[in-house]
């Protein structure tokens, strides 16, 4: 890029920001005691990533621990104490420190629209956060295309079904929002629900679906997830095609029947789609 006739070099500009702010952040923490420096800087010991989702909550804690609590203006005040981190208190003229425990934990944490976040708290969280990033990242990301792998693999040896007009069909265990997939007993049992509701099952190239073909509407069911089975309509009329392409459907709401209702499945059913 060029500018002025001069040669801008902006990686090295970025750079050379980094470096400025990382000094900038290792010198706040270089005006703490020894024993607070070394309680910050504790995120080098972490060893996995989910230790480090507990890292900031565990100092926050031993913070609230070392805070000195202030002398009481009256019998009945409730405890406060300065942040042992920035020495900052109250904005109210009437109190001194923060409320202990919960006002300086919500001062370390900045929670709250009206809470101002201690400094230095806020400074030792980034710079956790960057390590571990630069710690994690790089295995996170070779167990990430390890699983795309076997999964790849997978799809290629596996029942698919085909749960959403457009998508690509997914593995029995690919259940999403931590759902817990049915076992082969518990597929057939959903099959026989949705035969009674009048869905058809086809087999195709490996990839199974269940749908309800009607006047108005077509319905694709998804029987994978225990405890429920979902239902995707479509509004008629639209191009059924053998291989769908991405985006050529649009769904209208998805709902479920769970697997505990007993009574007029048919009915219920019948209810949602009319309903749309």
């Amino acid at each position: 890029m060029t500018m002025n006739g001069r040669y801008i070099d902006l990686e090295h500009k970025f750079r050379r920001l980094e470096d400025e702010l990382f000094c900038a952040q290792e010198t706040v923490l270089n005006l703490m005691s020894a024993d607070m420096q070394k309680l910050l800087n504790s995120y080098y010991s972490v060893n996995s990533r989910a230790e480090s989702y507990l890292w900031r909550q565990s100092v926050i804690d031993q913070l609230i621990e070392l805070a000195e609590p202030l002398l009481a203006r009256s019998t009945v005040s409730e405890p406060r104490a300065c942040c042992p981190l920035c020495g900052f208190g109250s904005m109210s003229y009437y109190d001194d420190g923060f409320a202990l425990p919960l006002g300086l934990r919500r001062h370390l944490e900045g929670a709250g629209r009206s809470i101002v976040q201690c400094g230095v708290m806020k400074v030792a969280s980034k710079m956790a956060r960057d390590h571990f990033n630069g710690k994690f990242s790089a295995q996170e990301e070779l167990v990430r295309l390890e699983k795309k792998e076997v999964l790849e693999i997978r799809r290629k040896t596996e029942q698919l079904y085909l749960i959403r007009l457009g998508s690509t069909p997914q593995l029995v265990d690919e259940v999403a929002f931590g759902g817990r997939a049915r076992n082969s007993e518990e597929l057939e049992w959903a099959g026989v629900r949705l035969k009674t509701l009048g869905f058809s099952m086809l087999d195709e190239d490996g990839t199974r679906r269940y749908e309800l073909d009607l006047e108005k509407l077509y319905v694709l069911a998804d029987p994978r997830e225990k405890g429920r089975i979902t239902f995707v309509p479509y509004k008629k009329p639209f191009a059924k095609q053998r291989k769908p392409q991405p985006f050529e459907f649009s769904g209208i709401n998805s709902f479920y029947l769970l697997d505990s209702w007993k009574h007029d499945l048919a009915g219920k059913l019948q209810k949602r789609l009319e309903n749309l």
